[in-house]
């Protein structure tokens, strides 16, 4: 990714030069886990991720489908995302309100699916998830090898679930919008990549001073606010 590409956020507030803050939650509602983890953090950048967050990862566990961090990751939380034939990606937010995503992989189904034009900060084997399956009672389904792979969150709304208002209509008029504005894009990650469907590709949004398609839409707090939509591919091959 272009260094000199700001990471999207929704305040203009600036750290370490890079416009990184969230105070919206996109996709999820405002009750939920996720939610509470992503709303007021910042993106992690590449020279913040520490040895101490690699050895915190090396060291996770899963129980019934959540994250189980080690003693020493106090005040991190996380959340899943989702997750598919190859690999699991959850939202973790450590004390610092950094946020990143962890990519929990079964490397016997790898197909090499990825952030398309995002950030990779390392990969680590975790032990403790080594051979758990995502869904414990399931007999064929997800189990991890332990590789775990760490890179930027990207937060928005699906190719095929934009849903950022309560009415349905206007869900419906924004998104053919978007999806008419952006067909340039997905049509070159559907030319250059495999598996590109309309829930591996995503509106993200950004601020308005960031190249996109301008919507306005109410944000957590109900505040309406200009946002700037671009897309990203999230699992690519």
């Amino acid at each position: 990714m272009d260094r000199k590409l700001p990471l999207c956020g929704i305040h203009e507030s600036k750290v370490h030069g890079v416009l990184a803050r969230f105070d919206y939650v996109c996709g999820v509602k405002a009750d939920d886990s996720r939610g509470t983890i992503i709303r007021g953090g910042q993106k992690i950048m590449k020279h913040e991720v520490s040895p101490t967050h690699l050895e915190i990862i090396r060291n996770i566990e899963l129980k019934n489908q959540q994250l189980i961090f080690p003693e020493n990751a106090v005040m991190w939380m996380s959340g899943l995302l989702g997750s598919g034939e190859e690999k699991a990606v959850y939202v973790v937010r450590d004390r610092q309100s950094k946020i990143f995503a962890l990519e929990l992989i079964n490397e016997k189904h790898y197909l090499n699916g990825r952030l398309i034009d995002g950030e990779y900060f390392g990969a680590v084997q975790a032990k403790g998830i080594r051979g758990v399956r995502l869904n414990p009672e399931s007999v064929i389904g997800l189990e991890f090898t332990g590789l775990v792979k760490i890179r930027e969150f990207i937060y928005g709304y699906e190719w095929g679930g934009f849903n950022a208002y309560k009415n349905k209509f206007i869900n419906s008029i924004v998104a053919k919008r978007l999806k008419t504005k952006l067909k340039e894009d997905f049509d070159r990650y559907y030319n250059n990549y495999k598996d590109v469907h309309d829930r591996n590709v995503m509106f993200e949004l950004c601020p308005p001073s960031q190249k996109g398609v301008k919507v306005f839409m109410k944000d957590i707090s109900g505040v309406r606010r200009r946002f700037s939509i671009r897309l990203r591919g999230i699992d690519l091959r």
